[in-house]
């Protein structure tokens, strides 16, 4: 809803209050001194004879600040008792026979009552809601209003504007509000500016939340929010989560995981642990779930924002909860230990944690449709040591090293009643890729003792597979090229086409490269893995130097591995870039982490495979892989055991594939289907899809720069369609990762350096309405005069249409001030200029909105677009302005953003720029308020002429 700064003027209840704008606040101040005036005059004085009529207008005085304020008559009562008023009667007194006059003020929303002296009505006012005054005579406090002074302010509308909070209720509904929550509600509120959301109307009643303005200092003590600070203080509940509703809703609970059949062998990860009995684990092959944790995040990282906070938590109720980490995850309430603090279950990991209630969140529909991912389990047949009743810390501790968080095999002895899987569970990662059995070796170190009756024969256990030792296969295997070392078995690879093979994904960069291992090499990576730590472990580094295409031995410090690679880039004196040729991976090492590649190490062939996906392109016209679509693949494939399909193909490069995996529910999907189906992919229409995905070499790319003469208005502008004479850019897929570090190029494109734009044109009014679009850094103010806003649509709509791909970009160096064509975040293409230059991203200002971002360098192109349309964005600075410490400080640019973004103002220019590209000099005014003069009013700078707030 829209947002404004206000006082409170009265407050009844949190439903029933009443504010004044804070734009008001000069007419306020005007219509009291016309008030003062007129009722100082004595032809305003009340004559005992004159008559006061029910719902008239009069003027009275407020004695606790003496001023006179606008009032509508509510109440009359007459002295004598045979006078008093029926439900019919007359509602016309004389002054002289009033006993009781009550006024409601309509410019502040309260009521006050003057009694006459002596008189003691049958139901005294309540003093909540009522100012009450006896007096001897009645003249002294009212005035009557003549048609003059009605005739001028009826131009004024009342300036008490009645409001509620939005859906809170009484803590205790028979009850209805107390007075503690009206004191708190008055502490928080009176006598400060605070700034009002307003939600809806309901007759007449703005629905409205109260929060701590963005330039009010720390120590003041008005909440973010004024409704959840009344919720979280125990004084009111919201309406939505009121008893009486929750016990008949039905509590929203996830699904229970996805249970493995008994003597069924799987794979999982070991998750969380409180003792060899009592553990979690999650199967491995699982699909969309291992997306879930980013999309949370990205859901619940602005979650104040989000509405979606619980104030009455019931046991077993599914929520989204915060770990130590800060981040959000899957959780579950099992129990209440206090009104403010609440035990979840991590349902996707089960550890267990105690939270306030600022710490969870209501959990989205969305989220709720994934099976819980955590499975509990016990060791099969085995017990804590000699009987014991409990596990020792040690057991505990070695069963933690051998299985925490590592893949595992797991072996279903049993499933109880109450769905606790009874485990075996084999370490895969042993030498020569023996499995042992983890029951089995924590009864060998004294750790447990087997339960009476078991035998080894209850498990059912994996296939052992005894591979040939590293020495025999260097034997019987080729040497490599030393420069160039082949896929492994690639060739063979291609002469299953259409035949499903069982895979492993070993890396990902994007649809159109992923790396798989075969499951028979498994066993000899992890010989070759052995080996080499004992190679090279303890080693110290060589003082050789290190060149491009040298074969090396790389030490992964994030596995704590050896592995062999190839140096792709030297990228300074300390650092290269190498290619792990077992993974596929590529990695920025220190050269301390390198050494010379053993010879018999070079003879083994290279166990990963270069593949694509078949059959499919890009979204949104582009010829490269999004960030999303490949972080997206990577979460959802490295490190997965998958089926392959290899496709036709004639061209010699990545091998086409399509991978087979199972989605949560053990279906068995089909990769690039699925990316189809979730917008991040096209079908590709072509029958030769596989030989156009391989990337093109720099011989083949030619670009073409087409000029199209197309004005918005029918007249002439440019645009630039790029072409490629190689391949259609709907089969273009190549990745930002793909590409290597930055060279010159001099025809890849028409850069925009030669031909600039025109600078912004300020419209000839002195004084016009615009829209700030942003508030920069700097605390440059940019704004877009609301006379363009149609000529910008109009531009905007031409650029999504005329505005192509530009066909594969080879590397480029951009320059700082470069133009440029840029994709934002919401998939539209704007017109834009390079401000900094940092590794694969650059910070890329958008001209017509003046905005600043760092956007991927696969986003941009260089290029310009209706270069005879100068930029729509105006630079702004406030006139006779001078920031604190002469820079505008954080504070003041977040005060500055939260007020101005995307509202509409008036502007009134005062200097025009010396440079046609610099700043505006102007006063601006948002919500007839003086810019200059509120943040001057903040502290935040000095300004000349500052007007008085």
């Amino acid at each position: 809803g829209s947002t404004e700064l206000v006082f409170v003027s009265h407050v009844i209840n949190p439903c029933h209050f009443y504010i004044r704008r804070y734009s008001q606040k000069k007419e306020a101040g005007i219509l009291e001194k016309k008030l003062k005036n007129f009722c100082c005059n004595k032809s305003s004085y009340l004559l005992p004879s004159d008559v006061l009529e029910l719902g008239s207008r009069t003027f009275i005085k407020r004695k606790e600040t003496g001023t006179w304020c606008r009032g509508t008559i509510t109440e009359l009562i007459p002295l004598k008792s045979k006078n008093e008023r029926k439900p019919c009667g007359p509602v016309r007194y004389k002054v002289c026979d009033i006993a009781l006059l009550e006024v409601f003020l309509i410019d502040f929303g309260s009521s006050v009552v003057l009694i006459f002296s002596g008189y003691v009505p049958a139901e005294r006012p309540e003093p909540a809601t009522l100012q009450t005054i006896e007096t001897d005579d009645i003249c002294l406090f009212v005035r009557k209003p003549d048609q003059h002074i009605e005739a001028e302010l009826a131009a004024v509308p009342p300036l008490a504007v009645r409001c509620s909070l939005k859906d809170v209720v009484p803590k205790n509904a028979s009850e209805g509000w107390g007075e503690e929550a009206k004191t708190k509600f008055l502490g928080m509120v009176n006598n400060k500016v605070v700034l009002m959301t307003i939600f809806r109307e309901e007759d007449g009643v703005l629905i409205v939340d109260l929060k701590k303005p963005p330039f009010n200092k720390i120590s003041n003590n008005m909440p973010v929010s004024l409704k959840d600070a009344l919720v979280f203080l125990d004084l009111a509940r919201f309406r939505s989560q009121l008893p009486s509703q929750l016990e008949n809703n039905t509590i929203l609970q996830y699904s229970p995981p996805k249970m493995p059949q008994e003597r069924e062998v799987i794979s999982v990860v070991v998750c969380h642990i409180n003792s060899p009995s009592d553990f979690y684990l999650q199967l491995r092959d699982s699909l969309d779930s291992s997306a879930l944790p980013e999309k949370i995040q990205e859901v619940y990282k602005h979650e104040y924002e989000k509405n979606l906070e619980i104030v009455c938590p019931v046991e077993g109720q599914a929520c989204i909860a915060k770990q130590k980490d800060g981040n959000w995850y899957r959780a579950q309430i099992i129990e209440l230990p206090s009104p403010q603090e609440v035990t979840v279950k991590y349902v996707d990991f089960g550890n267990v944690a105690n939270l306030t209630l600022k710490d969870i969140r209501r959990v989205r529909k969305e989220f709720l449709s994934f099976p819980e991912k955590a499975i509990r389990c016990r060791l099969a047949c085995i017990g804590p040591y000699k009987g014991a009743n409990e596990w020792k810390r040690e057991a505990k501790e070695r069963f933690e090293e051998m299985a925490e968080d590592k893949l595992m095999l797991c072996s279903v002895v049993e499933i109880s009643d109450n769905n606790i899987l009874s485990v075996e569970l084999f370490d895969s990662s042993a030498v020569h890729g023996r499995s042992f059995s983890i029951n089995c070796q924590l009864v060998k170190e004294d750790l447990a003792s087997c339960i009476p009756g078991y035998t080894e024969s209850t498990a059912v256990r994996p296939n052992e597979i005894w591979d040939v030792p590293l020495e025999e296969i260097s034997e019987t295997s080729e040497a490599l090229n030393p420069v160039d070392m082949e896929s492994v078995d690639e060739g063979d690879f291609k002469s299953l086409s259409k035949k499903e093979l069982q895979v492993r994904i070993s890396h990902v960069v994007s649809p159109s490269k992923i790396f798989i291992q075969q499951l028979s090499s498994e066993g000899v990576l992890k010989s070759l893995q052995e080996k080499m730590a004992t190679i090279y472990k303890g080693s110290q580094p060589q003082s050789m130097k290190w060149e491009s295409s040298m074969h090396c031995a790389v030490y992964v410090r994030d596995l704590k591995q050896w592995q062999r690679g190839q140096i792709s880039r030297i990228v300074s004196e300390t650092s290269a870039e190498v290619i792990l040729y077992d993974s596929g991976a590529e990695k920025t090492v220190d050269v301390s982490c390198l050494r010379k590649l053993e010879e018999n190490m070079k003879i083994i062939r290279t166990l990963a495979i270069e593949c694509s996906l078949a059959g499919i392109r890009p979204t949104g016209g582009s010829m490269q892989w999004t960030a999303t679509v490949c972080e997206c693949l990577s979460s959802y494939l490295t490190g997965a055991q998958v089926k392959i399909i290899i496709q036709e193909s004639n061209a010699a490069c990545a091998l086409p594939v399509k991978i087979l995996c199972k989605d949560e529910t053990g279906q068995l999907i089909d990769i690039s289907e699925h990316l189809i189906k979730r917008g991040l992919a096209f079908r590709n229409r072509r029958t030769d899809k596989a030989g156009v995905a391989c990337s093109v070499s720099k011989e083949q790319l030619k670009v073409h720069s087409e000029q199209e003469n197309t004005r918005l208005d029918g007249g002439t502008s440019e645009t630039a369609h790029g072409k490629t004479s190689a391949a259609p850019e709907e089969n273009i897929t190549v990745s930002e990762s793909e590409q290597k570090s930055c060279k010159t190029y001099k025809a890849l494109l028409h850069s925009g350096m030669d031909e600039i734009y025109k600078s912004p044109i300020i419209p000839e009014a002195k004084i016009f309405q615009a829209v700030v679009s942003c508030v920069g850094r700097d605390g440059t103010i940019y704004v877009i005069p609301k006379s363009f806003e149609i000529e910008l649509n109009k531009l905007m709509t031409e650029i999504q249409s005329n505005f192509k791909c530009l066909g594969l970009l080879e590397p480029y160096c951009w320059k700082k001030g470069e133009a440029c064509v840029v994709r934002g975040s919401d998939t539209m293409w704007y017109r834009g200029k390079v401000v900094e230059l940092s590794g694969s991203s650059l910070q890329v200002q958008y001209i017509d909105h003046g905005c600043i971002e760092r956007i991927p360098q696969c986003h941009l192109y260089p290029t310009t677009l209706y270069t005879s349309i100068p930029p729509f964005c105006i630079p702004c600075q406030l006139y006779k302005t001078v920031p604190i410490g002469n820079f505008w400080q954080q504070d003041a640019v977040d005060c500055l953003q939260e007020l101005l973004t995307n509202e509409e103002v008036e502007i009134h220019v005062q200097e025009l720029p010396d440079d046609p590209w610099g700043k505006l000099s102007i006063n601006l005014y948002f919500g007839g308020m003086s810019l200059s003069s509120f943040m001057a009013y903040q502290k935040y700078c000095v300004a000349e002429d500052c007007q008085d707030i």
